[in-house]
């Protein structure tokens, strides 16, 4: 494919010296918006200049076949006659978002008949983006994580691929989006790609709920996204009624409060001790009161760490426990009259 590049984006006259004498190309520009897109964003060439005695009919669908882009245009007989006139062109092409980032050859070409006549080429170098990972305490991407609610700030990272990537403002919050503003300062052209990473932190504590993280540069333009979903720290189940409080301890001496793994259903939640990924508990508390009068709850855990769970009726304050030995293996539970339906109490 020829080469003909004056700067990063315009196609000089000598490119087009080498066509046949029936589209003597005088000017031929290839210009690329964004300037530096990035793959989940569409990518537009714009095509200008004048032929000599042939007139441009219409742009093709541009072609990529997985290393460069071929633009083709489709060129027609001199509508003037001799002499032969200048006749100006433009035209938008859009361009397929390759599947990854890199640097992509464009090559734009007349066709008239069967002859090809070479008008011009450029490169485009195209960004991955941004990705978007909570920080190392955690992880792994957002889309893969939950977090607990807490009191403080949430720490996360953002982290990618990019030319001359910056932040050019603070993050802010708008709703329960946190937008990561960023911008690219390239004192050097053509930009390359450039691993970076962000340490950050949320201006505030993310109450439960999901949340959407949102990286944009300058435009506007959405370099990366994913949510994340913030859970309570004591789920409720029973409709929402019952509170359910875990705490543990280990063979070390070590001990802490069990978090949930996952949004509570309306009936049942799951827990976890030493890791996200390893549940360890799971509580449910059925209604009941049109069989025998009573709220019902049940549990299971695959561990033999001592436990305690206490589930709370969040309307008279009645509480329900059950505790495990450290050592003994978690038998099922089971319990039919946790609660009266009548007043609460438990039993």
């Amino acid at each position: 494919m020829p080469r003909c590049l004056l700067g990063v984006l315009f196609v000089s006259s000598l490119c087009a010296a080498s066509a046949v004498s029936v589209a003597r190309a005088q000017v031929a520009t290839i210009l690329i918006e964004p300037e530096v897109p990035v793959t989940t964003l569409p990518i537009q060439a714009v095509v200008a200049g004048n032929l000599l005695g042939t007139p441009v009919l219409q742009a093709r669908p541009a072609v990529f076949d997985g290393t460069d882009y071929r633009i083709e245009l489709e060129l027609g007989p001199d509508p003037f006659g001799a002499p032969a006139v200048e006749i100006p062109f433009f035209a938008k092409v859009d361009l397929p978002a390759p599947p990854d980032g890199g640097r992509y050859g464009v090559e734009v070409v007349g066709v008239l008949d069967d002859t090809e006549i070479p008008l011009g080429s450029t490169e485009v170098f195209v960004d991955t983006g941004a990705t978007i990972s909570i920080g190392s305490s955690f992880g792994g991407p957002f889309g893969e994580r939950q977090v607990v609610a807490g009191e403080q700030p949430l720490a996360f990272a953002v982290e990618g691929i990019a030319s001359c990537p910056a932040l050019f403002d603070t993050l802010f919050i708008e709703g329960r989006t946190v937008v990561v503003p960023v911008a690219r300062y390239c004192a050097i052209l053509p930009p390359g790609p450039s691993p970076f990473r962000f340490e950050l932190e949320t201006p505030d504590a993310l109450g439960p709920g999901t949340w959407r993280f949102e990286v944009r540069d300058a435009f506007g333009r959405a370099w990366g996204e994913t949510e994340l979903v913030v859970l309570e720290p004591t789920p409720r189940v029973g409709g929402g009624r019952f509170q359910v409080d875990v705490s543990w301890q280990d063979f070390g001496g070590n001990g802490g409060v069990g978090l949930p793994a996952q949004p509570p259903s309306d009936e049942s939640t799951l827990f976890w001790f030493f890791a996200p990924d390893n549940q360890e508990l799971t509580v449910k508390v059925l209604d009941g009161c049109g069989v025998n009068g009573h709220y019902w709850v049940f549990g299971a855990a695959t561990t033999n760490v001592g436990y305690q769970i206490l589930v709370t009726d969040t309307e008279t304050g009645a509480e329900w426990t059950t505790f495990n030995p450290l050592g003994t293996l978690s038998p099922a539970i089971a319990d039919v009259e946790a609660f009266p339906c009548d007043t609460g109490a438990a039993r």
